[in-house]
């Protein structure tokens, strides 16, 4: 049924476009998550193909009584699946009680079926590996995407017949497969990643292969670094490669989100201008705004500052942005000059048509029929019809102030995927070292500092993109930039982060005595 804009303004927070929703714009809705979630959901759908909602984590506490003699028995696994020491995740900041959300390390694919999750096992969960897939779609479009799918998966897979993986890790997967089979069995089948495709839902904000030479989103940036950072499994033990797998899967889906965000910002902004009777931009200008904005002077985060400002503002101005797009579209159908339903706002499944192009498209299309929407300055009665939807509707102004909604579970999909995990045990409290912004205190700053284990995953990243030549600190700035990451003047030198490479031993003076700094590889 065709949405009205009397429909829309009676329910603003809870009617969706269909034009909107298949948009490149829209993303799949993340809620609260951790590292080792989007880890464990990658294992499910690539490498088990468990859904979400089977997964039980009061298994944890039963299955050591489960475990065959022949693998130790309960003796053995009740201690390395509940006690310090073992491959058990410590209790986070404030959860006091022992036996709630119990979390595993997903060292191997079979402790995704009792762990990874958050919360009491419901009807349905939220996917993270959605997201996942989502991210790889844009960064890497269809055949290439599905290829480095399977790259991913077969990365990701535990087997006992090759001599070159992990001996602990092969000990881990085959006990809790015989032990879990007891619980519940998961049928023999073909790996999941084998048969996965990716759908255009997947692809909406993909561009081409070429266009992405020099600066890159944070997508495309992910889908270079990945395989290389899947590349160090053999040179680590599983342990190890595990943290780097979770830094380099937390920073490209946390940093997605962050760029969806602002995507919808900067959309909403131009269709503002145009609706004014500015001319509408050419697709390699809408590419360049929407795809490459997030550089020296429009950065997603900032290192060295405090995140929380940055991203609740960007949360505030998204919800500003999906409203008034979907408002424009209930305008534009009702004047009857709607945007077709077969063509979602800069997304289109023809491969000849780039999304740029029909984004920008979208946008000429409403600086041609500004005069239906109104026929003074459409621009201006767009932003005063959605300022005063905010101002006078309460549960618009909760979605503002992130107090319920979906702007609410997306910040604390940013606050905690990229977040540090503080552990409960002081003890333990650098438990988690693949973070982005360090954890000090809920009522204090969030600052932009990544971990030590980040940091690595970084390092080796930017020094696998030339391989044969030094890389300097400002090949590692303009590697953080396509991240979305600014890095202000002298903060790679005596900033944190700089002190943080050296200490790691990821940086050395140049040896030319002509100044500045080279990374070192990590491996």
């Amino acid at each position: 049924m065709p949405l009205s804009l009397a429909d829309f303004k009676s329910e603003p927070t809870k009617v969706r476009h269909p034009v909107y929703e298949g948009s490149l714009l829209y993303t799949t809705a993340p809620e609260w998550s951790t590292g080792e979630v989007l880890l464990a959901s990658a294992y499910r759908r690539l490498v088990l193909g468990v859904n979400e909602s089977d997964v039980d984590s009061d298994n944890i506490m039963r299955t050591p009584a489960l475990m065959p003699e022949a693998v130790g028995g309960c003796a053995v696994w009740t201690p390395l699946l509940t006690a310090r020491g073992g491959i058990t995740s410590p209790l986070r900041h404030g959860q006091y009680s022992p036996t709630a959300s119990r979390q595993l390390m997903p060292l191997v694919p079979t402790i995704a079926r009792i762990a990874g999750v958050l919360g009491k096992r419901p009807r349905s969960r939220w996917n993270p590996s959605n997201l996942l897939l989502e991210v790889i779609g844009t960064g890497r479009g269809k055949a290439t995407g599905e290829a480095l799918v399977v790259e991913l998966g077969k990365a990701l897979e535990v087997s006992s017949s090759r001599g070159d993986e992990d001996v602990f890790a092969r000990f881990v997967e085959d006990a809790l497969q015989q032990g879990l089979d007891g619980i519940e069995p998961v049928p023999v089948r073909p790996a999941p990643y084998m048969a996965l495709r990716l759908g255009d839902e997947r692809l909406r904000a993909y561009r081409s292969a070429t266009a992405a030479q020099t600066r890159r989103c944070p997508a495309e940036r992910f889908c270079v670094d990945l395989p290389t950072v899947l590349a160090t499994k053999k040179k680590l033990t599983r342990r190890q490669w595990t943290v780097l797998v979770e830094s380099a899967l937390r920073l490209g889906l946390g940093m997605h989100v962050l760029w969806t965000c602002n995507a919808n910002i900067i959309v909403w902004n131009k269709v503002l201008t145009v609706a004014s009777g500015e001319a509408p931009p050419s697709p390699a200008v809408v590419e360049r705004a929407v795809w490459e904005p997030h550089d020296d002077a429009w950065p997603l985060l900032e290192l060295g500052t405090n995140a929380k400002p940055l991203i609740e503002r960007m949360i505030e101005e998204y919800a500003y942005a999906r409203t008034g797009l979907n408002f424009l579209l209930c305008k534009l159908e009702e004047a009857g000059v709607a945007w077709p339903e077969a063509s979602p706002i800069g997304h289109t499944s023809n491969p000849v048509k780039l999304a740029p192009n029909a984004l920008a498209d979208f946008i000429a299309h409403v600086h041609t029929h500004r005069h239906a929407i109104d026929s003074a300055d459409a621009g201006q009665w767009l932003r005063a019809q959605v300022r005063e939807l905010f101002d006078t509707r309460e549960d618009l102004r909760a979605l503002a102030q992130r107090t319920r909604g979906y702007t609410k579970n997306l910040f604390e999909f940013a606050r905690h995927s990229l977040g540090q995990v503080q552990a409960d045990d002081p003890d333990q409290r650098c438990y988690d070292l693949s973070y982005l912004l360090e954890y000090t205190d809920e009522r204090k700053p969030l600052p932009v500092h990544p971990g030590p284990a980040m940091l690595v995953t970084l390092v080796h990243a930017c020094c696998a993109v030339n391989p044969e030549i030094p890389v300097s600190l400002d090949d590692f700035r303009r590697h953080l930039w396509d991240y979305g990451l600014r890095v202000p003047a002298g903060e790679l030198m005596h900033g944190k982060t700089g002190r943080d490479l050296s200490l790691l031993g990821l940086v050395v003076d140049s040896p030319d005595a002509a100044g500045g700094r080279l990374l070192v590889k990590p491996f």
